[in-house]
């Protein structure tokens, strides 16, 4: 999977020792390299994500401090990772010290052998900026960048806290905003923040801030985890009495469910993957604890009529849909979710909070 890098800062001292916001390093010619910085201290950052179907809108806010003599230091923001084909992943990039714009420059970076280019930083956009002694400044990075896609149908950017390591001593506060009230195609996404060392997941709640947005603090901290937004195309946010089961089943299964999520349509197809459990091999269809009510697998038929585990057969409210994929391509069969939980004798509620489909079904 091709995935294009937001990032922190880099910068560079006096003797060429770059540190960044998010990252430190060290300038070899026309090339910069990561490096640990031990005197400019990142005290904070303020990052605000603004997602969108084909691309993001970052802008970071950094709040540096020296905690020694007089120096200069090249800032860095990493850009571009994977298989890219672009020259960059990011499409504008601007930057403010102490409120007045300076010039940015884009540096290639060396890479060493054996070098996973999909978790690599490819280049970096950098500046000078001069500190005097114990002197505090502010510096903004604002920039627009591609999002990464996987098969056309999951979408994503990732944001890359672990460079800010780099710097001097512990992180005071790091508050960082995802909005995607500008998704058109994808749905809610999903926040993951991932250890660096391990590829473990870090788990921290998020705080809900709009019907389209969330936030997240940190403090007093040395980042070891990076923030991964992923979109994924169509619906797939389901819970099934409770329990968040289905949807890595139903994400990289196609055609996604579609509509209005208050009334959704599902190919017939898909209605295993819905409710599917977890065993050895992953996603098992129709293994769900919640099958056991209406007997295991559902069969539509024709006649919107649906056959319960083999034995019971229920009505639905509304008849098969056929839909084309494409023009040139044969039919096939949707039904209203809805109608096929409620005829099973479960309920359908759509909670617009967290924009989520809940299925209950008896115990």
């Amino acid at each position: 999977m091709s995935r294009w890098f937001l990032a922190l800062l880099i910068t560079v001292g006096a003797p060429l020792a770059v540190r960044a916001n998010d990252g430190s390093s060290v300038e070899v010619g026309s090339a910069v390299n990561f490096s640990k910085n031990k005197q400019i201290r990142m005290v904070s950052e303020n990052v605000r994500i603004y997602m969108y179907d084909d691309q993001h809108h970052v802008t970071v806010d950094f709040t540096f401090k020296n905690t020694g003599a007089k120096t200069a230091v090249m800032m860095g923001f990493p850009d571009r990772g994977g298989n890219i084909s672009a020259a960059h992943s990011i499409i504008r990039f601007k930057s403010w010290v102490d409120g007045k714009p300076v010039k940015v420059q884009y540096k290639k970076l060396t890479q060493p052998k054996d070098t996973n280019p999909e978790e690599t930083h490819e280049g970096l956009w950098t500046k000078w900026v001069q500190f005097g002694a114990k002197q505090t400044r502010r510096v903004r990075v604002d920039y627009e960048a591609v999002n990464w896609y996987t098969g056309g149908t999951i979408s994503g950017a990732t944001y890359i806290l672990t460079t800010g390591a780099t710097w001097h001593g512990k992180i005071s506060s790091t508050r960082i905003t995802v909005n995607w009230s500008h998704i058109r195609e994808f749905q809610h996404p999903t926040l993951t923040f991932t250890r660096a060392s391990s590829g473990h997941e870090y788990v921290k709640p998020w705080k809900r801030t709009g019907m389209t947005s969330r936030t997240i603090e940190f403090g007093h901290y040395v980042p070891d985890f990076d923030l991964d937004v992923t979109m994924c195309k169509g619906f797939w946010r389901f819970m099934v009495n409770d329990v968040i089961n289905s949807a890595p089943c139903l994400e990289y299964v196609l055609p996604f469910p579609s509509g209005d999520s208050r009334d959704l349509l599902i190919h017939t197809g898909q209605l295993g993957d819905l409710f599917a459990g977890f065993g050895p091999g992953g996603c098992v269809p129709w293994t769900n604890p919640a099958c056991k009510w209406f007997g295991g697998e559902i069969e539509i038929n024709d006649d919107g009529t649906a056959l319960l585990g083999g034995r019971r057969t229920v009505k639905l409210h509304r008849p098969v849909v056929w839909k084309r994929a494409e023009a040139d391509e044969a039919p096939e069969a949707y039904v209203y979710l809805k109608d096929v939980i409620e005829a099973a004798g479960g309920s359908y509620k759509y909670d617009p909070v967290e924009d989520r489909v809940n299925i209950k079904f008896p115990r």
